[in-house]
């Protein structure tokens, strides 16, 4: 919106992490299910769903890794996990630690308001889907304390709806880019900057799409340079 205005977060109270146990964790089921898994031994997933009361198991996952503690995932010994997770140790090594920043009622407001209420990857409005504001790079890449509370921070955040961020959220689960190579990837994704790859969504399918990311990432380039590569060989 032409008369949109990024709000001054500086003055809000924005809390970070979960304490337990004399433990900072990323957020309170992160906190839950340690309570669970500090036993050290193997647990399914309906163990932790049981645990939690809550279909959060992923989540809680998640959430217990960007606290600083590593997971094992069980093997079946011919290389394909199962659903049983344990902890590796109950050491908590900070260099992991992703807390995420409470975003306010009022940030969220200031985003939406920003993408016209609606989402920026298919355009669904609030009529139809709920919407949720979304961290373009995903914490455990990125922590939000380098950027929530200073000038800009709206840069960082998007509108997406619920379907479309559980998508984004799986995509990245599965994305080979690892720590600290955000910037390189992540900024290249159509999922995590959409307003740079305007031309591409629009213009190909989601197969197709998928397809040319899959050479950008094999070819270690943008999607962009696939895309410029291919047209100048059409029009050879």
């Amino acid at each position: 919106m032409s008369d949109w205005k990024e709000i001054d977060v500086s003055h809000l109270s924005l809390s970070q992490g979960y304490e337990r146990h004399g433990i900072t964790f990323a957020s309170l089921r992160a906190a839950d299910l340690y309570d669970l898994m500090k036993d050290l031994q193997w647990h399914t997933k309906e163990e932790i769903r049981a645990h939690l009361g809550r279909e959060e198991d992923r989540a809680a996952l998640r959430d217990l890794r960007q606290s600083g503690f590593v997971i094992d995932r069980a093997s079946t010994g011919r290389g394909d996990s199962t659903n049983q997770w344990r902890l590796h140790s109950l050491t908590q090594d900070p260099r992991l630690l992703r807390l995420r920043s409470s975003i306010t009622g009022q940030m969220e407001r200031n985003i939406l308001e920003r993408d016209g209420y609606k989402c920026v990857l298919c355009d669904t409005t609030a009529d139809t889907a709920r919407l949720v504001v979304d961290h373009r790079v995903p914490i455990d890449r990125k922590s939000d304390r380098t950027y929530i509370r200073k000038p800009g921070w709206s840069d960082h955040l998007q509108t997406l709806c619920k379907p479309c961020n559980d998508g984004k959220r799986q995509e990245c689960a599965y994305c080979k880019i690892g720590p600290g190579k955000y910037r390189k990837h992540c900024e290249d994704c159509h999922l995590a900057y959409p307003e740079r790859h305007t031309f591409i969504s629009a213009a190909i399918d989601a197969d197709l799409r998928d397809v040319v990311r899959m050479l950008a990432d094999e070819s270690g380039v943008s999607v962009d340079k696939i895309v410029e590569r291919a047209l100048l060989d059409y029009f050879r």
